[in-house]
C-alpha cells in the first residue's frame, strides 16, 4: 500500500512541474516489458524476446530545457526463469517472482542542439536516478525491498507532434542482485497540438484558427478591404480597389490614376501619363 501512495503522491508532484520539447511538455509513456534477473553485461540479447508472460510500465515524463526531462514511472509484473541467470532456484519453472519498481530519473536528450537537432524525429536518451524496488519470490515464499540506481539507454521516434514510439533497455543494479528490462511501447502528449488551418500555429496560440494566416499576425490573415489581393499593410490605396500596388491604373500605363494627367489614355511618365 505504501507503494502505491508514494507513486500518487510523486505524479501529483511531478505534473504541474516544465516533455519531450517546447511545445509538448508532458507525455504519458506506456510500455511492454520483458524482465530479467542478470545484468545487461551477460550476454542479455540472445534473450531479448524470451518472455512468456511480459510486464508493463506507466508513466509521465515532464520537459526540463533542451538537455533534460524529469521522469516518473510504475513498473509490476513477474520475472520469470525462462531467459534469466540460473541459479538453484530459479531452474524451477515455477519459480517466479512478482515485482513493483517505483523509479523518479532524468533524462538527458541526445538531440539537444549539440549532438543532434533539436528538431529530429529521432531522440536518443540516457537516464538514470532512484528507485524503490520490492520484490516477492514464490520459492522460497520471501520478499525484498531496497532502494537502487536505475539505469536506461533508449530511442525514441517521433511520428507527429502528440505521438511517439519508444524502445530501451534498463539496468536496476543494487548491491546484491541485478534485474534487466526490455521496453517498448508508446508516448502520447498529455495535451494535444492542433493547427487546423496548418498556418504554423496551434489552434492555443492562434487569434484566428480556422483561417489560414500569418504568425506575426497571431495567426489571422492580413485585411484587404477593398479586395484586391493587396493587403492592406501593403496597400498604396487600401480603400479603393487596384492592379498597381493597389491603386488603380485605368489606362494601364504603370502610373496610378490619382497621378496621372491623362487617366484614361495611356502615356509615357516624361508627359504625365499623356
Amino acid at each position: 500500500m505504501k507503494v502505491y501512495i508514494l507513486a500518487i503522491l510523486y505524479f501529483i508532484l511531478i505534473l504541474p512541474v516544465k516533455a519531450q520539447n517546447i511545445d509538448q511538455q508532458n507525455w504519458l509513456t506506456v510500455t511492454m516489458d520483458n524482465n530479467q534477473f542478470g545484468s545487461l553485461f551477460d550476454s542479455p540479447l540472445e534473450n531479448l524476446f524470451k518472455t512468456d508472460k511480459p510486464s508493463f510500465s506507466i508513466g509521465v515524463e515532464h520537459y526540463y530545457n533542451r538537455n533534460f526531462n524529469f521522469s516518473g514511472k510504475i513498473s509490476r509484473g513477474e520475472i520469470n526463469p525462462k531467459a534469466t541467470i540460473r541459479t538453484a532456484n530459479t531452474d524451477l519453472p515455477e519459480n517466479r517472482t512478482v515485482f513493483t519498481n517505483i523509479e523518479i530519473t532524468g533524462v538527458f536528450k541526445l538531440n539537444n542542439g549539440v549532438l543532434l537537432p533539436t528538431n529530429s524525429k529521432f531522440t536518443p536518451f540516457l537516464e538514470t536516478g532512484l528507485g524503490l524496488f520490492k520484490y516477492h519470490r514464490k520459492i522460497p515464499d520471501k520478499s525484498d525491498g531496497f532502494v537502487g540506481i536505475p539505469f536506461t539507454a533508449g530511442m525514441r521516434y517521433l511520428f507527429n507532434e502528440n505521438v511517439q514510439a519508444v524502445a530501451k533497455v534498463s539496468q536496476n543494479a543494487h548491491f546484491t542482485m541485478a534485474h534487466r528490462r526490455f521496453s517498448f511501447g508508446i508516448s502520447v502528449a498529455l495535451r494535444s497540438k492542433i493547427d487546423s488551418d496548418q498556418d504554423g500555429l496551434y489552434d492555443d496560440e492562434d487569434d484566428c484558427p480556422e483561417l489560414y494566416g500569418f504568425v506575426n499576425n497571431n495567426g489571422c490573415p492580413y485585411p484587404d478591404k477593398d479586395q484586391d489581393g493587396f493587403i492592406d499593410i501593403n496597400d498604396a490605396c487600401p480603400d479603393v480597389s487596384g492592379t498597381l500596388n493597389g491603386c488603380p491604373d485605368q489606362d494601364q500605363d504603370g502610373i496610378a490614376d490619382a497621378e496621372d494627367l491623362c487617366p484614361k489614355q495611356s502615356g509615357p511618365p516624361q508627359s504625365g501619363g499623356c
